[in-house]
């Protein structure tokens, strides 16, 4: 936990532009209170060997596309509704597909630009 002596010299650095001290440490134990979401149930089982089938060829195909129903698993195993899911490496776009079919918002990054091409006609249609 940050000691109030770490907040001051960080505020120093920063100009004392950071928020007071007491309101940051009521946001951070607001934030503690909530346990990370991993929903593990039945439903969304989790084990330590995934089956998934591939994506199959296709022309135009990311070499490191992950099938849609793969990354369903990982966004509703890892979230909740309304969340933010970052992916820095967004490729086809298939994570971004998984947040919009259960209901995630979404920040992506991609450096290619075909990828990113690909990515947006996926999303397009």
């Amino acid at each position: 936990m940050p000691s109030r002596a770490h907040y001051d010299t960080m505020n120093a650095m920063f100009g004392n532009r950071l928020k007071a001290y007491d309101e940051l440490f009521s946001e951070y134990k607001a934030v503690k209170l909530q346990q990370r979401h991993f929903a593990v149930t039945k439903d969304v089982p989790f084990t330590n060997v995934w089956d998934f089938k591939p994506v199959q060829w296709y022309p135009g195909k990311h070499p490191c596309e992950k099938p849609l129903e793969l990354m369903r698993h990982i966004v509703s195993a890892s979230s909740r509704p309304g969340d933010v899911v970052l992916d820095t490496f967004v490729g086809s776009g298939s994570t971004v597909l998984a947040c919009v079919e259960l209901g995630r918002r979404f920040v992506g990054c991609e450096m290619g630009q075909a990828e990113y091409a690909g990515a947006v006609n996926r999303l397009s249609a």
